[in-house]
């Protein structure tokens, strides 16, 4: 017998500005995605949330159109394969700029998972003594700090566009960064793929860097523990939506602190050789996925 799983989703979103944010996400019960738009767009007069944000509305609408004449058995156990989502939805994407992505889907009793850049996956698995760590996914990195990304960049028609939008300077820069071929811009076949068979109760996070830089995966662990031990915690959405507000909060929290020990800093001191005392202020998004089983065949 197999069986069919869903997630009762939670989210919480905090932008280091407090006004707008460079993350996506959306959150589904077959399916979680979270993208980080690049800064370094900024620099050149562009906003790097349109590619992020264009990135996974195209992903969470593919995914809503593939599921919605499906109903209940077909409906949890139609296939849903995160690199081709994101296959379909960076071809969609128009706006000029780039993105890491994370996309994660149920798919009977298989979680799988494509992810391209620093963003990312935990799993957490349920066990008679408690939550332990059953898989996490690994960054990916051109060198320290550049992520592997999906980009689009501008081509000669939008140069012409741009001479009118963007400041002298700006568009200067972005001219020499392009000559200088500084602009990554990768391919979606080079995201790592998982596949890992899920069991009833276990909890999946997905960030991030705004997290995963400014949190350990011990101390991730820990928020989920204490969460689940408070008398008004149950297993449901609003389950899933604390302990992403705790961890959420938690992040925010050591991002803000000028002497702290995080995993950034631990990186930075390892490939730069200097210390990075401090936490590492940026947008903050984690999704949250209680995984709960709903039918069989």
């Amino acid at each position: 017998m197999s069986y069919c799983f869903k997630f009762l989703p939670g989210l919480t979103a905090i932008p280091k500005d407090g006004e707008a944010s460079e993350d996506a996400c959306y959150i589904h019960e077959r399916s979680i995605g979270v993208a980080d738009g690049v800064s370094g767009w900024n620099a050149f007069g562009l906003n790097a949330a349109e590619f992020s944000s264009s990135l996974i509305n195209n992903a969470y609408s593919i995914i809503v159109k593939m599921l919605k004449d499906h109903e209940y058995y077909e409906y949890y156990s139609h296939p849903i394969n995160p690199f081709e989502i994101i296959e379909k939805a960076y071809s969609m994407v128009k706006s000029i700029g780039s993105s890491t992505i994370s996309i994660c889907a149920l798919n009977n009793s298989i979680f799988q998972c494509a992810n391209l850049g620093d963003s990312g996956f935990i799993l957490f698995r349920y066990t008679d003594k408690g939550y332990i760590l059953k898989e996490f996914s690994r960054d990916q990195q051109h060198e320290f700090n550049t992520p592997c990304q999906l980009s689009n960049l501008p081509k000669s028609d939008d140069f012409i566009r741009f001479e009118k939008e963007l400041k002298e300077n700006e568009l200067s820069d972005l001219k020499k960064a392009m000559k200088e071929k500084k602009l990554c811009h990768d391919s979606p076949s080079l995201a790592d793929r998982y596949n890992i068979t899920v069991c009833n109760k276990d909890i999946l996070i997905v960030a991030s860097d705004g997290v995963l830089d400014n949190l350990f995966l011990s101390e991730i662990k820990k928020i989920i523990d204490s969460t689940i031990k408070e008398s008004s915690w149950t297993w449901c959405k609003q389950g899933a939506q604390t302990i992403s507000e705790n961890i959420g909060c938690m992040a925010y929290k050591k991002s803000k602190m000028d002497i702290v020990k995080t995993p950034f800093g631990v990186k930075y001191e390892k490939h730069l050789r200097s210390s990075w005392p401090s936490g590492k202020e940026d947008d903050i998004t984690v999704a949250v996925g209680l995984i709960t089983k709903v039918c069989s065949d």
